[in-house]
């Protein structure tokens, strides 16, 4: 995923140099958006990671407690049967 966000602003810079090499006059808009987009892109590749991980605890919450509680519970229940 970090990788995908350099390469967007590796691109971004590659433009701007291809923009001021043609003398185009979108170039200084080109280099403010890449200045934007070095700040901007991990910040929100960072935002999505940590909701990502937000939402992984809470698609299952507690299924480790329910899947040791029961196993346990069968262990005891074949050693009081036998």
């Amino acid at each position: 995923m970090a990788m995908l966000g350099v390469i967007i602003i590796a691109l971004l810079y590659v433009y701007f140099f291809f923009l001021a090499f043609n003398n185009d006059p979108n170039t200084m808009p080109a280099l403010f958006a890449a200045f934007a987009a070095t700040i901007i892109v991990p910040v929100i590749m960072y935002a999505l990671g940590l909701l990502a991980k937000n939402m992984a605890d809470y698609s299952n919450p507690g299924q480790e407690e329910i899947s040791e509680e029961s196993a346990g519970d069968d262990g005891k229940q074949k050693d009081e049967a036998e």
